[in-house]
């Protein structure tokens, strides 16, 4: 017996769901290449797999929604799908301003082998740790959607999210892209070398933190609270700490005099 905990104890559960993720990507990727479908580019395989489980074609405006990328960045995607031969695109009936995509017989073929190589895993997953265990986990994936269907949907209201406490050790180096913090609660944690970037930080409160070499950029501050906690090298908006808190510690020393 062993007093060890498992690998995965240290892992923040962002991390856990990119690698997890990583592990269907690279076996749908494999299967596709090996069947001739090597020119898909990144996000295409959410876009054919989606296309293809759901009814009918998909508007580009919902899916520049669901990838959480610009107008731009979609078309771009769906012009390259295209040109590809795996998509299809048409006007809405409904509404002439809209475009539809749909699968070509090439984006069902590859669909139907990326689902094969997603069968796969899922199969394997299922021989391992068990009905019950991957049922937990859906079940826990599906929380963390609602989550943040329920945040968007305080965002889109104007309403402030409830305050949050994290208590834990992030991985070096994380990078915290457009979320909305205000009020959260960092203690007794490091957070070395963290970049928060478009970050909604106003009313949170740094305590008892390791920050070194952390950098908070694009991220609103009001309110912020830093107590007792190691700031060297810690960057806002490109300056150092020191270069800001400076002309204050002179401010003080003058007065003290």
């Amino acid at each position: 017996m062993t007093d060890e905990q498992p690998w995965y104890t240290e892992i923040v559960t962002p991390a856990l769901l990119r690698h997890a993720r990583t592990t269907y990507g690279r076996a749908m990727r494999a299967a596709l290449e090996a069947a001739g479908y090597d020119d898909i580019p990144g996000n295409g395989l959410y876009i054919i797999g989606g296309l293809a489980m759901g009814a009918g074609g998909v508007p580009i405006s919902q899916l520049m929604r669901e990838l959480g990328i610009t107008k731009q960045g979609a078309g771009q995607l769906v012009d390259t799908l295209v040109a590809r031969g795996y998509l299809a695109r048409t006007p809405d009936e409904n509404d002439r301003r809209q475009l539809i995509v749909t699968l070509t017989e090439r984006g069902l073929a590859a669909a139907e082998t990326q689902a094969a190589a997603r069968d796969m895993i899922d199969a394997t997953l299922l021989a391992r740790v068990g009905e019950a265990d991957v049922e937990a986990t859906r079940r826990t994936l599906a929380a963390l959607i609602e989550i943040h269907h329920e945040a968007q949907s305080a965002e889109a209201a104007g309403e402030p999210l409830p305050p949050a406490k994290v208590g834990r050790r992030l991985t070096m180096g994380q990078r915290i892209e457009k979320q909305r913090l205000d009020g959260t609660e960092f203690n007794d944690c490091s957070m070395a070398e963290v970049t928060f970037d478009d970050v909604n930080l106003k009313a949170a409160r740094f305590h008892n933190v390791n920050l070194a070499g952390a950098t908070l950029d694009d991220v609103n501050l009001k309110n912020l609270t830093i107590t007792n906690a190691n700031i060297e090298g810690l960057t806002i908006y490109g300056y150092d700490i020191r270069d800001l808190l400076q002309p204050l510690l002179e401010r003080d020393k003058g007065e003290a005099r």
